[in-house]
This record gives C-alpha cells, sequence and structure tokens, in this order.
C-alpha cells in the first residue's frame, strides 16, 4: 500500500465498524504526511506526537489541548463556550494537577454530547516507536483502550514496528493481536511524493536513475533537494550549456545521496568478493567514483565529460569542502568542447571527438593550466574508452611539453603542499594517469623549492634582508626534502651563493642578522636532516676566511654569536 492511500483509510475509519487500527511503516515513507493532511481538514481529529515524550501525564495533557483546540477549529465556537462554562466546575490545572482518564472522559463526553457531532472523534498517536524509554508501552496501550471505550471516540496508532526494541515489541505484538481491530502496512511513499519534493524539472532529469532502486524513504528525495539546492547557489547559472546541463547536476547530486545514504558507502550493487577489495576510502576514492558512474549513475549523463565533477560533487557532499575556482575551471574546459558527447553519441562521433582533443591537448600545453591539461588527457582516454581502444602517450615527452605550464604552476606564495596535486580529485581509473599525476608532483615540487631558492638568492643580493619569510619557509622544510636531485640543486645554489649568508660587517641592522641566523640554522639542519658534512664543512671554512679577511672584532663577535644560536 502507498503512503497516499493513508487518507482513504482514515475517511473509512470515521464511519467505520473499526475503533482502533494501526498503520505500519518505514520511517521517511510519508505517514505523517498525509494523517497530517487529513487532520488538517478534518476538525473532529487530533494528533498526537509521543516522540520524545517522557510521562503519560504530558501526553493526557496534550490531549485535552489538542480536543479543544479541534472544537474551536470546527467552527463549533458558541457551543465550545457553553461546554467549557459546563467545565468550570472542574477543578484543574496544569502546573500542578494531573489530567486523568475519568477527567478526560468526562471532557470528551461533554465536547461529543454537546457539539452533536455525527461522526466520531479520531485521536492519533503517532510516533509510538519514538516515545522516551521512561515511558513505558504499557502504559500507553491502557491510555489506548480507555480512551476507545469512550462512545464517539477511535483511535489511529502509527508507528514503524520494526524500530520497537526487544520488550517493547513483544507486548506491542501480544496487543495488536487481541485488541487493535485492523493493521495496514505501508510499504511505498506516494506516485507523487518525489516530485512534490523535488519539482518536476529536477524530477525529471533523475526519474530513470531512481526507477532502478527500491529504496522507500522520502529523506533520500529530501536530502537531494537540500544538497542540489547547497551546490546550485555556487555556480554561475550562465556557466549551463548544451554541453555542460543542469540536469547532469541534478543527477551527480542524487548519486551521491545514494551512494552515501541509502547505500552507507558500500558498493551493494556489486558481488560481495568485489565489494570487499576496496577497504580504504582514501586511497580508493578513484574507484567510489567509477562505481558511482558505473552503477548508479549508469553513465546516464548528457555529457561524459561531465563526469569529472562527480568527485566534486561527492567530496562537497561527504566533507562540505570543495574548490569552486577548480570547479569553474573544469566547466569552462566542458563548455568549450565542440561536440557533446555521451553513450548515445554514434562511433563517427566518437572519432571526431578525439582528434579534436588531440589538437586540443597540443593548445593547451602552449598555454592551459595544469588540471586543464589532466582533464583533457582523461577525456582522451574516456573516448578511447567507449571505441574499445586504449589512449597511449608518453609521459616522458607530455611532461617536456609542459615544462611552461608547470613552471606557471608553480607558486611560492603557498605551501608546497598546496601546490601539489591531489590525485584523488581527478578520480584516475588508469594507472597512466596515476602515474602521470605523481610525475608531474614530482616535477612541482622541484620547481617549487628551485623558484623559492632563486627568490632566496634574489633578496639576498639586492640586500633586501627583510625578505626572510622564504628563507624561513626553506629552513623548515629540509627535514621533508627527500628527493636527492632536489637536495644537490639547493646545495648547489647555497656554495654558489656564499651559503646566503651576509657577512655582518661594519654596522648591521637586526634584519641582517636575523638573516645571518637564519641562514647558520638552514646549513644546520642540511647537515643533521641530509647527513651531508661536505655544505657543513665549507661554510665553516667561508666564516673563518670571512674573520681572517676583515680582522673586525665585531664581525668575530656577532659570528661566535650566530654559531652558538643566541642571536
Amino acid at each position: 500500500m502507498r503512503a497516499n492511500e493513508i487518507v482513504k483509510i482514515l475517511n473509512r475509519f470515521s464511519a467505520s465498524r473499526y475503533n482502533k487500527i494501526l498503520i505500519d511503516g518505514q520511517w521517511g515513507i510519508g505517514k505523517t504526511k498525509f494523517v497530517d493532511n487529513f487532520s488538517d481538514i478534518h476538525p473532529d481529529t487530533c494528533c498526537i506526537s509521543l516522540f520524545g515524550k517522557k510521562d503519560i501525564e504530558s501526553v493526557n495533557e496534550e490531549i485535552y489541548l489538542k480536543l479543544m483546540e479541534g472544537s474551536l477549529k470546527g467552527g463549533f465556537k458558541k457551543q465550545f463556550n457553553k461546554v467549557t462554562g459546563k467545565l468550570k466546575n472542574i477543578n484543574f490545572s496544569f502546573n500542578g494537577f494531573t489530567l486523568s482518564i475519568p477527567l478526560l472522559r468526562n471532557i470528551c463526553e461533554q465536547l461529543i454530547g454537546e457539539l452533536k457531532r455525527k461522526n466520531s472523534f479520531i485521536i492519533v498517536f503517532d510516533d509510538l516507536e519514538r516515545k522516551h524509554d521512561k515511558l513505558e508501552i504499557k502504559e500507553i496501550l491502557g491510555l489506548v483502550d480507555s480512551l476507545s471505550n469512550i462512545e464517539g471516540i477511535k483511535i489511529v496508532l502509527v508507528a514503524n514496528t520494526n524500530n520497537f526494541d526487544d520488550e517493547s515489541k513483544g507486548i506491542f505484538f501480544e496487543y495488536n493481536e487481541k485488541s487493535i481491530d485492523r493493521t495496514y502496512r505501508i510499504k511505498m511513499y506516494s506516485d507523487n511524493a518525489p516530485v512534490d519534493i523535488l519539482g518536476t524539472e529536477k524530477w525529471f532529469a533523475i526519474k530513470n536513475i531512481a526507477s532502478f532502486f527500491d529504496f522507500t524513504n522520502l529523506r533520500t528525495f529530501q536530502k537531494t533537494e537540500q544538497f542540489i539546492e547547497e551546490v546550485m547557489k555556487e555556480i554561475d547559472d550562465a556557466k549551463f550549456t548544451d554541453k555542460f546541463t543542469k540536469d547532469d547536476i541534478y543527477r551527480m547530486c542524487f548519486a551521491t545521496i545514494i551512494y552515501n545514504v541509502e547505500h552507507n558507502r558500500k558498493k551493494v550493487l556489486l558481488e560481495k568478493t568485489r565489494e570487499d577489495e576496496d577497504v580504504n576510502e582514501d586511497v580508493n576514492e578513484d574507484v567510489n567514483v567509477d562505481y558511482i558512474w558505473n552503477y548508479i549513475l549508469r553513465r546516464s549523463m548528457d555529457n561524459i565529460y561531465s563526469k569529472s565533477i562527480l568527485l566534486h560533487i561527492k567530496q562537497w557532499f561527504e566533507n562540505g569542502t570543495y574548490d569552486m575556482n577548480k570547479i569553474n575551471r573544469i566547466i569552462n574546459s566542458i563548455n568549450k568542447v565542440e561536440n557533446v558527447i555521451n553513450y548515445l553519441s554514434a562511433a563517427e562521433e566518437v572519432t571526431d571527438a578525439i582528434q579534436k582533443w588531440d589538437d586540443n591537448l597540443n593548445e593547451l600545453t602552449v598555454e592551459g593550466s595544469l588540471d586543464e591539461i589532466i582533464q583533457a588527457v582523461r577525456y582522451r582516454m574516456s573516448l578511447a574508452e567507449m571505441l574499445g581502444d586504449v589512449f597511449n602517450f608518453s609521459n616522458e615527452k607530455l611532461l617536456k611539453d609542459m615544462r611552461c605550464n608547470i613552471l606557471n604552476h608553480v607558486d611560492i606564495e603557498k605551501s608546497v603542499n598546496d601546490n601539489e596535486l591531489f590525485t584523488a580529485m581527478y578520480a584516475p581509473q588508469e594507472q597512466t594517469i596515476k602515474i602521470l599525476i605523481q610525475k608531474l608532483n614530482e616535477e612541482i615540487i622541484y620547481e617549487y623549492y628551485n623558484k623559492l631558492a632563486e627568490k632566496i638568492i634574489e633578496s639576498f643580493n639586492r640586500d633586501i634582508f627583510s625578505e626572510k619569510k622564504y628563507l624561513f619557509v626553506l629552513k623548515d622544510s629540509v627535514h621533508l626534502i627527500t628527493d636527492e636531485k632536489i637536495r644537490e640543486n639547493l646545495k648547489g645554489k647555497l656554495v654558489s651563493n656564499k651559503f646566503f649568508f651576509p657577512v655582518p660587517l661594519g654596522k648591521v641592522n637586526q634584519d641582517q642578522m636575523d638573516w645571518c641566523s637564519l641562514s647558520n640554522v638552514l646549513i644546520l639542519h642540511i647537515k643533521n636532516y641530509w647527513q651531508d658534512d661536505q655544505v657543513f664543512d665549507r661554510y665553516q671554512e667561508f666564516l673563518e676566511n670571512a674573520k681572517s679577511n676583515y680582522h673586525d672584532k665585531m664581525l668575530d663577535y656577532r659570528i661566535e654569536l650566530i654559531n652558538r644560536g643566541t642571536v
């Protein structure tokens, strides 16, 4: 039975011979929504949520308030005033007196009698399984029995019985067998629920994907709607074209929710043995993205190139972090593609696209960003895969062609880690892509420290000792540098540039002394971390020569302070 049939059930219930019914179904399927919809248009109904209720007294009080409220909503104000006048002799207070069952019986009978209701008054108890642990199920069932014995009162219990604790489950099912007149099991949300939540445009984009899954929780669609709204607020509307479509964003957001929420980040569409292979989420992000692409999205996107956004969407939902600049660059590259390619394209179209991407790669290695080049390689590989071919390229040749791109990418105002390419952000399935990114990172790190050293040399030669931050960065990075190529390059620059040590001769300022101290620590770090005595020995020789050449007692004193580390 679908959730929207609850309204029909309750319409029939009022005039039926049934006195107590149970509406049973999973959380998030829409039970409460349709009960509320019925209550909104039927004043002879009140809904009591048991969620978090700790004692039966609070339930009794809420019933009383809802009964009063229902009388007014029904347009019986005049009669209601008469009834409340007759109730004035009843001494009760919400602050100091418990509304007992006899009192509720008195109120109900007088209301029903005075208002001359033709239909029964329906009291709905919702969220039965969500009551507080302090409120026993026996107390609730006792209240239900007492109220149902009042003439004109009918009871509806709404619950997800699968979520009762073991003790409550045993008590309730025994009661259900003996006392509940009819049980209705809601197994599906209403036909219109997804489109009501998402709207027509979003639902039509994802409904084909949704048709492959049996989930029943409407919260999946609610979370999808919320996440789509979050993502769409960050993407400029002008970015959407016939090549990069809103529908593809809707689909990727929906697939991300299915993977994370419905499937709890498990590859449930794969065989168990294959699922167990992928244990480390971080290492296998490329595998996770390809799983979503192949098994949840089923490659049914307007443009195959939009897959490049999928990992960003996935991590956006999981971590709340995203790089909008990088996402925009990918969108721009997608919109530059002349022809839209997807699984519906003809082989001739794919072949033509391959030729265009080969030309595009050549252009990108002149002035494109590393992101654009990597995405282009991935697009090219995806196109080859569609035709059952393999895209073979030389990493060495590509790295040589990308020399200018790498230099333009390196920014010494950022940390070395911020300059590196995050492999998972490209969701590389092919080993060749992983190797390419690894080699790019090696070149990026080399050029980073090379640029850093050149900046230090520039400041050193121009006596701009206030620019110490670059020397600080190099000094603090020595223990992280393990590549011999980088070490040899840095040692060569040190030796050929007087060890970056501005001899503190004559009258000096604090900036110069601080610089000398940093240079000294840098050399000590190289000696200790790189196990290199040769540079240190030549540095000591350089200092001794300086002292012997100038015969300046203050110079001798300053070098002694620097060596002791007391500057």
